[in-house]
C-alpha cells in the first residue's frame, strides 16, 4: 500500500464518520442499507405482534 492509497482511505474514513450521506455512496453502503432494511422490518412486526388495532388500522388502509 502506497502513501496515495493509504491517505484516500484514510479521507474516505474520516468523511464517513463525518457524514452519512458520503456512507451511501460508498461501496458497503448496501450493508447499511440491509441494515436498515432489517432494523425498520422488525420492527414494524413487532409494532404488528403488540398492537392489533395498528395492524387492522394498517390493513384497512392498503385495501381502501
Amino acid at each position: 500500500m502506497d502513501k496515495t492509497e493509504l491517505s484516500e482511505k484514510l479521507i474516505i474514513e474520516i468523511l464517513r464518520d463525518i457524514s452519512s450521506i458520503v456512507m451511501f455512496t460508498n461501496k458497503s453502503s448496501w450493508f447499511i442499507w440491509v441494515l436498515n432494511v432489517s432494523s425498520s422490518w422488525t420492527y414494524d412486526t413487532y409494532l404488528f405482534l403488540e398492537y392489533p388495532k395498528l395492524r387492522q388500522y394498517v390493513v384497512l388502509r392498503q385495501r381502501n
